[in-house]
Formats: C-alpha cells, structure tokens, sequence
C-alpha cells in the first residue's frame, strides 16, 4: 500500500562532539518516508541533509553520534539493534547511494568484485551467481557492455558509468528503501537527466521508497512526491512537493525558489539570499534563518518557532504563521544588504 509507513524518522539529534565543542548537525528532525514514495530534503551545504541519512544507516564516523530520536524502518527502532543486525540491513533491505563513486567505490577491487560482495554477503549467492545477476543489474541500469565493465577499476570508467555502477550496487538486493545523497551533483545536465529517469524507472518497477538528498529544488520538483526543506540542522517546511513550489510559506523556502532561474522572467541578475548558514559552533538565539530573513522581528530573534500544520498535509517553522508574530514589535531598522 502507498501510504504504509516504511521508515519514521521522530526527534532526531545527531551531534558531534570535537575538541572545540558540540556541533548540533541535527536538530530534532522528524520526517516520515512512505511505501513507494520519494522523499526529498533540500538545503544548502551543512544543513544537515547528508548526516541525516548517515544517521538513518549509523555510519557516523567519530566523533559524531546520535544522541536522542527514534528512526524506526518498518516499526522497528533501528537505533537499538546490534551492530550484527545493522549490517544485515546496509546494502540489504537499505541503500545508499553516495555523492562521489570515486571515493565510495574500492580503487583496488574491480567492478565486479565490489558488486559481487553484496550478493555473496546478503543473498548466499556463488561466485558464478553473483557474476550473473551482477551482469544483468549493471546491463538495467544502462551499462554499456557490462560484461567489459565487470572486469575493470573504477579510475577507467567514465563518471556517468562510475554513478551507474553504485547504483547497481545499491539496487542489488532490491531494498526496500533507498537513499540517494545527492547522486547527480557531479554529473552533467545530460547525464543528471539519464540518472533520474532511471531512478523514476526503478521505483516504477521495484516499488522502492527513495530519500533524494539535494540542494537542487530542480531535481526534487522532477523526482520527489514529497518534500522537506532543511536549515541549520533543523526541518523548516515539509509538505508534498506540488503544495510547496505553489505555496511556500517558509521565508527560506520562499529564497530557495527565487534563486532558481525563469525563463518566462525578464530579470538582468539573479537572485541571492543574503548573508550565510550559520556555522557548525555559531549559537544563534531565536529562529535559526533571522539573520538573514528580510520578514525579521524581534520575536524571531528571542524565541525559536516550532514545526506547525499552515494548511492541510504543509508544515512550517515560521512565527509569520502565528498569533505572536502578528502582534510582535518589528525590529527598529531593516537589514541594509539587498535582499529583492
């Protein structure tokens, strides 16, 4: 059924606990991913997408750790399974496709050994099984000559081939969940299009659930049918991806979609949304995006809003929505950096 629960995410906090002090990288985040569905969570670089999802699979590297949530895949809590258990789910019933194959995939192994150990790891396959099936995923998601490219190192193939490959790996065993760090990044427009038609293809035939991890709202619009929008480790606006792109109700979001180019505009530059994230140890008090929020008054500045329904199936964390906001004194000056 679409609308099973396949993977609820509830109050994440992921941390990283340096000799500088605590990065919050997460924030209490909370999300839902359905049966057959694709999530996207867009945001600029270090808001948290990617340890997300590192999180979701407990590949944290030290010093990094989840220290509160619930991530709960098909009603179990993968935070209190054994590191046993864990591995019996990573690249099984969940995957993961990493940004860079060149630095996810082993320079030392071929192609096809990499492949292969899936297959011998989680589904007992032989060697001669596992050269087969290895074969035939590489061949569906548009290899070209895969017996070749089963003989060869990641440095010969190209880096639309190299992409192709992890995502053959990642489909292997058929997950049930997939996650998708922003897999097209490095990829040019003609391939990035290859990808995500493929992508739309495997979900269509596999009924595999996707959490598509971007900064390109470009992407999402074509890929997700549901979205959250990410800022400093925290979920500022959640809704289906249609609602959002005609709606959106986060000043954030609203940035987001200005910066995006038009062709039916006639604009002569493009929009910015001034200043920066805010950075791994920066403490801001109140909402997290004031500093940069031409809508800022001085209640955004004190208290930070939480997550709320604006309309049926669309969340927001944004006091403009609230009683609060509309009684709240502004700020004495506006900001002097051009905003529109």
């Amino acid at each position: 059924m679409e609308n099973e629960v396949l993977l609820q995410v509830t109050d994440l906090h992921t941390h990283f606990f340096t000799d500088d002090g605590v990065v919050k990288a997460v924030d209490g985040v909370s999300f839902l991913v359905r049966k057959g569905r694709t999530l996207g969570i867009v945001g600029e670089s270090g808001c948290g997408k990617s340890i997300t999802a590192l999180s979701i699979l407990r590949l944290l590297d030290h010093p990094g750790r989840v220290v509160a949530g619930e991530i709960r895949f098909k009603g179990k809590n993968l935070l209190s399974l054994t590191e046993n258990e864990m591995r019996a789910i990573r690249g099984c019933t969940i995957s993961i496709i990493f940004q860079d194959p060149m630095t996810a995939l082993n320079p030392v192994l071929t192609i096809g050994d990499q492949l292969s150990e899936v297959l011998l790891v989680h589904q007992g396959m032989t060697p001669h099984e596992a050269r087969i099936a290895v074969i035939d995923m590489l061949s569906r998601v548009g290899v070209t000559e895969p017996q070749k490219r089963f003989e060869q190192y990641v440095h010969v193939l190209s880096g639309g081939i190299q992409q192709r490959a992890m995502i053959a790996m990642a489909l292997l065993c058929k997950p049930d969940l997939l996650l998708a760090d922003e897999p097209t990044t490095a990829l040019d427009v003609t391939i990035q299009a290859q990808i995500l038609e493929l992508m739309r293809d495997i979900q269509h035939d596999l009924e595999t659930s996707i959490v598509f991890i971007t900064h390109d709202l470009g992407v999402i619009a074509e890929l997700a049918h549901d979205i959250v929008v990410m800022y400093a480790g925290k979920i500022v606006e959640s809704a289906p991806v249609r609602k959002l792109f005609n709606d959106p109700r986060h000043p954030y979001t609203q940035g987001l979609l200005k910066c995006l180019p038009r062709l039916d505009a006639d604009e002569t530059e493009l929009f910015t949304i001034r200043g920066i994230v805010p950075g791994p140890f920066d403490v801001v008090a109140g909402c997290a995006y004031h500093t940069r929020c031409r809508y800022v008054k001085s209640i955004c500045r004190d208290r930070s809003p939480t997550l709320e329904e604006v309309a049926p199936g669309h969340q927001a964390a944004c006091w403009r929505s609230r009683d609060e906001y509309n009684t709240a004194e502004p700020i004495s000056s506006e900001p002097s950096t051009r905003e529109d």
